[in-house]
């Protein structure tokens, strides 16, 4: 189980590491003013990301877990994900609403910022909420928790 675990954290990292690098590039190629205190201004939303792709991945590998049949297991991730997180966010009260582990982890980086977005009047939030940081990492560890109680107890 912990070398699983140690492999989505590898898998994050690495994608958080090509988001980065790609972001850096373009960016430097594209800007004509190249002031490394405007290039590293944002870069919290790397973090951001690290822990969205930790958290969905850390969510995929639980279910995984405990469906045991791939197929299944992404079924089930599609359909709560897509279905019944949604639903259940609909009629929970609001207090509720950011707790809940799809959205909390959506959450956390909603929409990019682009010209595009700024056109259709989408406003996009130049923060980063410590409650949905928090609550990805609550709910991170949770599903590794999770994940290694299943393993342990199948393995008795």
């Amino acid at each position: 189980v912990s070398a699983k675990i140690m492999f989505v954290i590898l898998i994050a990292f690495s994608l958080t590491l090509f988001v980065a690098i790609n972001g850096l590039l373009l960016g430097m190629l594209h800007t004509p003013v190249q002031l490394w205190g405007t290039i590293l201004s944002k870069s919290w939303f790397l973090l951001a990301f690290f822990l969205e792709v930790l958290g969905f991945s850390m969510l995929a590998m639980m279910i995984g877990f405990l469906v045991q049949k791939s197929i299944f297991a992404l079924g089930i991730l599609f359909v709560y994900s897509v279905i019944g997180e949604p639903i259940a966010v609909h009629y929970s009260p609001e207090w509720l609403k950011p707790l809940l582990p799809v959205n909390a982890i959506a959450r956390l980086i909603e929409l990019p910022n682009s010209v595009m977005m700024k056109i259709f009047g989408i406003h996009f939030n130049e923060n980063i909420s410590i409650q949905d940081v928090l609550v990805t990492l609550f709910w991170s560890t949770a599903f590794c928790t999770i994940s290694i109680w299943v393993v342990r107890k199948r393995n008795l």
